[in-house]
């Protein structure tokens, strides 16, 4: 069992979908974990809130050698898109303030950052392929990405990924949006709208392969993303066939 030796672990964010799934991984492999909630509360969480690090009793307790996750963004395209001013302040402004202060700790940063980097004309990109995000989403996360490639920094990994989905249909997973979306009698999806479909169990495992390898890496930014590409409509067929396996009755 691999044992953390770099210091104390810490998910900001870990209410979320990706952030629960990864914090719950950690705890079952035995990784001394401190997750952290702002709107949803959840008892075995603290509650963190970005707008008042400076203050936090948890910033506070972090130094050289601990490890932060950031998860916590608003992430919602639409939303942001219809929310740009308060969506630049929390994803952008707060996010790189936090960062400038656990540079000063020297604390590891890993940065959960998304394919909305890209404009998505081309497809298969890679670390290097140069980012163009068309949606506010995605500029909010490529202007933190620059702020830490930019910087002096070395302590620092960005892990880019995309559509994750969830067997626990609980979950707000894009399957399960798709699936809500079926439910509406004039239910539309375009046809020519191409993805990945990543299993968050399988981001877990190479998220946590990635930080805790203890070969050292020059390399800063990774995608952890399924190579499969699929279509809604395809994604829509997957749906209604597997959805008696998911304890949904499809009408």
């Amino acid at each position: 069992m691999p044992k953390n030796t770099l210091g104390k672990v810490y998910v900001i964010g870990a209410s979320s979908f990706l952030g629960s799934s990864f914090y719950n991984f950690l705890k079952k492999k035995k990784i001394s974990v401190t997750g952290t909630y702002y709107s949803k509360k959840i008892s075995n969480l603290e509650y963190f809130d970005l707008s008042k690090f400076h203050s936090s009793s948890l910033v506070k307790r972090m130094k050289s050698g601990d490890i932060v996750f950031l998860f916590s963004s608003f992430s919602n395209v639409n939303w942001v898109y219809k929310n740009k001013k308060i969506s630049y302040k929390f994803n952008v402004f707060l996010t790189i303030n936090f960062f400038k202060a656990l540079i000063k700790k020297n604390v590891k940063i890993v940065f959960i950052s998304t394919a909305e980097v890209f404009d998505g004309y081309k497809g298969n990109y890679h670390e290097k392929s140069l980012p163009n995000p068309l949606c506010y989403y995605g500029v909010t996360k490529y202007k933190v990405e620059k702020f830490l490639n930019n910087s002096n920094y070395k302590n620092y990994l960005i892990v880019r990924t995309g559509q994750n989905i969830s067997y626990d249909i609980k979950q707000n997973c894009m399957i399960s949006k798709i699936y809500k979306t079926l439910q509406e009698a004039d239910a539309k999806m375009a046809f020519d709208s191409k993805f990945n479909l990543t299993y968050v169990g399988d981001l877990c495992v190479s998220l946590f392969r990635l930080v805790f390898n203890k070969h050292k890496t020059k390399q800063k930014i990774f995608h952890i993303s399924s190579q499969e590409i699929i279509s809604r409509t395809e994604d829509r067929k997957s749906t209604r066939l597997n959805s008696s396996h998911l304890g949904i009755s499809y009408a």
